[in-house]
């Protein structure tokens, strides 16, 4: 499957706007380990990603601020950005994504938290 058919198919939503270099920018998607698989090997490369608290839309997030609501359910979730990411090159591994992703989990293992992706061309 290529990027732009697995993003209409499992996008949650797009926060961020066009940016020159970028297919994407800021966009959560259904399952972040399968975004992975489906860029690797393209001639797209995840420049940088960016972790979102989920809660409840009248519940203080714990780590994030601001907020925007969860189109699957806007008017009970929002997601809240937060203070959390890190950017990464072209030669980044599917295996460095994978182990941020362990990484944040075991940081925060009770706070939901979501990726967004930032999405360039290589």
């Amino acid at each position: 499957m290529d990027i732009e058919s697995y993003i209409a198919n499992h996008l949650i939503i797009k926060i961020g706007c066009d940016s020159p270099g970028y297919l994407f920018t800021d966009i959560i998607v259904d399952d972040p380990s399968e975004l992975v698989e489906v860029i690797a090997g393209s001639r797209y490369y995840i420049s940088g990603i960016l972790w979102w608290e989920r809660t409840l839309k009248y519940e203080k997030p714990k780590i994030g601020a601001g907020g925007i609501a969860d189109p699957r359910s806007p008017h009970e979730f929002c997601f809240f950005e937060t203070f959390l990411s890190e950017d990464f090159h072209e030669a980044s591994s599917k295996q460095e994504y994978y182990d941020y992703f362990r990484r944040i989990h075991s940081i925060y293992p009770t706070i939901q938290l979501y990726p967004s992706f930032d999405i360039a061309y290589r």
